[in-house]
């Protein structure tokens, strides 16, 4: 019995130590960094994102959620794809500005104009998944079952706001009462 309480407390200490007690600190900021976006119906919007990696781990992203208390549209994840295609290296910085064209920042927002109304709003938190690994794991002698550390989340604020924008037309018709307005006044003064 006692062997097996000191081979127990062998894996025990042993899992602990593979755990970093103190990892260092790991600084996630979104951009805008209010967390706050605004669009129209259709319009592709998102979020960039910034890390500052100050542990002796290199950090992967393994995906990313919008947990929204109320949905206006639909979330799509631009890290997990591209999952190993970097690693924020210890000490490092990783920054990555939104752009929907590229696929690129932390993820977008389409709203739903088909039952969002302007002025709804989501909100809720950027559910970010991570892991931390003792090597490189893009590096070709990187190993998932001894390099890999530990996998963790942050949560980010985030909202999302239903911003419609005026219509074209609207714009060229309040320019042209406008403009009619300024020659009746005109007109008016001749008199």
């Amino acid at each position: 019995m006692r062997l097996l309480t000191s081979v127990l407390a062998v894996f025990i200490l042993l899992a602990l130590a593979a755990v970093p007690a103190s990892a260092g600190i790991l600084s996630f900021t979104l951009d805008p960094s209010n967390g706050a976006i605004a669009g129209d119906a259709g319009q592709v919007i998102g979020w960039g994102l910034t890390i500052q990696n100050d542990t002796a781990y290199w950090l992967v992203i393994t995906s990313v959620s919008f947990d929204q208390t109320t949905s206006i549209g639909d979330f799509a994840d631009f890290l997990a794809p591209q999952f190993f295609s970097y690693a924020v290296a210890p000490g490092g910085t990783w920054t990555q500005a939104f752009d929907a064209a590229g696929s690129q920042g932390i993820g977008s927002y389409v709203i739903d104009g088909g039952f969002a109304s302007p002025g709804d709003l989501a909100t809720g938190n950027l559910d970010v998944l991570y892991d931390l690994h003792t090597i490189d794991p893009t590096a070709p002698d990187y190993d998932l079952f001894s390099d890999a550390v530990t996998g963790a989340q942050v949560l980010l604020a985030a909202s999302v706001t239903y911003q419609q924008s005026p219509e074209p037309a609207s714009i060229a018709t309040a320019m042209t009462g406008l403009a009619l307005l300024g020659l009746v006044k005109r007109a008016y003064r001749r008199c």
